[in-house]
Parts: structure tokens; sequence; C-alpha cells
């Protein structure tokens, strides 16, 4: 029996809760895995080097958008998920 949340790799294949409906092959799910554990890995440091960044010595309209930058991020996501082929 296949769980729907998880599916199961069958004949090289990535088969989700569905009979015989592929999802994506084994190598794009292996491929996928590693994405993900390498941005784990790396997005933690990456967000502290940012918001710890000394701003010290830069203008005001330079720091303003350095603070807006967070923001315009979620922005950028949420209109790419709207039109349906965000990651």
């Amino acid at each position: 029996m296949l769980i729907p949340a998880i599916g199961v790799v069958y004949k090289g294949y990535w088969v989700s809760g569905k009979w015989g409906e592929l999802v994506m092959d084994a190598d794009k799910a292996i491929g996928l895995a590693l994405a993900i554990y390498v941005i784990a890995a790396i997005f933690p440091a990456a967000l502290s080097t940012f918001f710890d960044a000394n701003t010290t010595g830069w203008d005001t309209g330079t720091v303003a958008l350095w603070g807006l930058l967070p923001l315009l991020a979620v922005i950028f996501l949420i209109r790419r998920m709207g039109k349906g082929d965000a990651a």
C-alpha cells in the first residue's frame, strides 16, 4: 500500500499515493533531496551573515533598501507562487 504523503520508488520512478501516477524519476528525486540538504546546511549561515551586515558608513538610501530586501524577496515568492511556476 502506498502512503500518499511519502510515495515510493517503483521501477526507478517516484510514485505518488495514486497507483501508477508518476511524479518524477529516481534521479530527479535524489537530486531534489541533495539540493534540499545543501540549502538546509547553507541557509542559516547565509541569513545570519545577511542580518549581521555592518551598514556603518553607508548612505541612508542604501541602508533603507538593505532593510527592504527581505520584504522584496517575500513579494517575489508570492508572485511566483501565484503564477504556478514556483520551485
